[in-house]
């Protein structure tokens, strides 16, 4: 029994049957001499792979809701230099997806107006991480390696999603496991502040939800305030009347989630993407709002209020992080072409820029930079056509939600080097993709 050959070049239930049998030999071997952890990962990983070369959307899916629980991918199973569940299930879903393209005889890459940038992104990146095992003298294969696969990661996840999401039920689950992980994130940031939340304001209250590292609030909170804007832009397009007022309650408390991360970063980044999407959408609709954050101030909870006061203020953090930009430039101007290779700002400056324009200038030279923002230029360009061209709600409800994460991305990272963690930035990769591929259907559809 074949599935038709016009789709498939060779398929048989009977090879897929006897490698089943051999896999499930070799995971009772595993439970018997590594135990339970580790053959339930071997068995999620060879069901997504299988998935993934007949359904590459669902592996994807998968894995976009772990990512936001870094901490359990990345100890769970870890061979060093970064090998974990992270990288072998993302390995897993691209070699799935090259698979799955040659079986179906389809264009492993195909056209779209993120292809060239995110090429020259990745070019200016591996050119870094060579320069600067060279010029720093870390290993090629050392802990640098873990963490420049994480940065290299974002682009990728970008240009995949763009070739793997196609049917519009996998990009409605998207939009779920989105509400369900910040679902998720709110409970754990409540139940880590509930018994401080009315106290005045201290740097000891900063809460990091399942984030790791030292940064871990402001990570939190950069999460939240890429990830709402989806949440946001399903309530402007919703017909759905429950469906709307309970996103309306859930973001609410969600905001209030974000509010006690006490990141000013992510204020500012929220605030600023919500204002440009309710813009868009309608110019008395941003003045509501604006009108309604104004006068709902005196009800934030007073730490809150507090801790976004101090943005006026140039505190030890802010003046601390003007001396390293100050630093930056100067390093910056005596190298501007390509910089002096990846994780420069560790080895040259006295502390981390908490600045991602800074940190790839210094790194990859001012060139790359451009490429970036060219990058998100582009997509939001597409996500823009999408919206005021396409005809069904959730192509317009998608390219809404990117547009005000891509905002709150390119001003969060004016206030920290965010674009490296995956978690936070995974939303708005495999959406821009999914947005980018709509621009290009669009696009030919009208050349048509």
């Amino acid at each position: 029994m074949f599935i038709d050959e016009r789709e498939y070049i060779f398929v048989d239930w009977r090879w897929l049957l006897i490698i089943e049998i051999i896999l499930s030999f070799v995971l009772l071997f595993l439970m018997f001499s590594f135990g339970l952890k580790i053959t339930l990962a071997v068995f999620l990983g060879s069901a997504l792979f299988f998935s993934s070369i007949f359904a590459p959307e669902i592996p994807m899916l998968v894995w976009t809701a772990l990512i936001i629980h870094e901490p359990f991918m990345t100890t769970t199973f870890n061979f060093g230099s970064g090998v974990n569940l992270t990288n072998i299930f993302f390995a897993l879903i691209i070699l799935g997806w090259f698979l799955g393209s040659a079986l179906r005889r389809e264009d492993i890459i195909r056209q779209s107006p993120i292809n060239l940038p995110i090429l020259v992104m990745l070019f200016f990146a591996i050119l870094a991480y060579v320069r600067g095992s060279s010029y720093f003298g870390y290993d090629l294969l050392g802990d640098e390696l873990n963490s420049f696969k994480r940065y290299i990661m974002f682009y990728i996840v970008m240009l995949a999603s763009m070739n793997i999401f196609k049917k519009p039920i996998f990009i409605k689950a998207m939009f779920v496991i989105m509400v369900l992980a910040l679902a998720y994130e709110t409970r754990v940031t409540f139940v880590q502040h509930s018994a401080v939340s009315s106290w005045h304001y201290s740097d000891k209250m900063r809460i990091k939800g399942t984030f790791e590292g030292g940064g871990g609030a402001n990570e939190l909170g950069t999460y939240f305030a890429q990830g709402l804007p989806f949440v946001f832009s399903v309530i402007l397009h919703t017909q759905i009347g429950w469906l709307r007022w309970g996103l309306v309650l859930f973001i609410i408390i969600a905001v209030r989630a974000l509010f006690f991360t006490y990141s000013r970063g992510a204020y500012l980044s929220f605030f600023f993407g919500a204002g440009v999407m309710s813009f868009i959408k309608d110019r008395r609709l941003f003045a509501v709002l604006v009108l309604i954050t104004i006068f709902s101030y005196p009800l934030w909870p007073v730490s809150v209020r507090e801790r976004f006061s101090s943005i006026q203020h140039e505190d030890a953090s802010v003046m601390g992080r003007k001396q390293v930009w100050r630093i930056a430039r100067q390093k910056i101007a005596m190298s501007p072409i390509i910089g002096y290779g990846y994780n420069a700002s560790g080895f040259m400056l006295p502390r981390d820029t908490h600045n991602m324009y800074y940190d790839i200038a210094l790194e990859m030279g001012i060139p790359a930079l451009l490429a970036l923002l060219y990058l998100i230029w582009r997509v939001i360009f597409a996500a823009y056509q999408v919206y005021h061209k396409a005809r069904d709600s959730l192509s317009k409800t998608l390219a809404l939600g990117v547009i005000g994460s891509a905002f709150a991305l390119l001003l969060g990272n004016m206030f920290g080097t965010r674009l490296a963690y995956l978690p936070i930035n995974m939303y708005f990769a495999v959406t821009a993709g999914i947005v980018s591929r709509m621009y290009y259907e669009l696009k030919t559809q009208n050349a048509e």
